[in-house]
């Protein structure tokens, strides 16, 4: 039987050299997403203790969230009725738009303001 080779072959050494960029490339990470780097930038200068203050408010923040959610869970709420509320604020907001676009467009055509087309229809300005 032959022993193994703890050497690597040379199709071996290019393939991770072409996988690999150099220390020095300025090879920038596709799956940096946008927020990531907002935080790299927001900590840019700031000094290390700093950063571990943040750290600390964010872990606890992150606690308070999770007793938060616990505490709602155990007066019965569910997450499947928040996803359907959430739903219906959507669809809301959609029919409200709509509603403000038509309005706006009432009023281009009746050469008025669209707050005088609210007006006619009985909308109040916290509608």
């Amino acid at each position: 039987m032959m022993e193994a080779s703890s050497t690597p072959k040379m199709s071996q050494v290019r393939r991770s050299r072409l996988v690999r960029p150099s220390p020095s490339s300025s090879f920038k990470s596709p799956l940096l997403k946008a927020a990531d780097k907002k935080v790299a930038f927001q900590f840019e200068n700031t000094s290390t203790e700093d950063m571990k203050k943040s750290v600390v408010e964010l872990w606890q923040k992150n606690e308070d969230l999770k007793k938060e959610i616990k505490d709602l869970k155990e007066k019965g709420f569910k997450e499947d009725d928040l996803k359907w509320y959430i739903d219906k604020l959507h669809e809301y907001n959609e029919i409200k738009d709509i509603a403000q676009m038509i309005m706006g467009k009432i009023a281009v055509l009746e050469q008025t303001t669209v707050r005088k087309v609210h007006e006619e229809f009985g909308m109040k300005d916290d509608d």
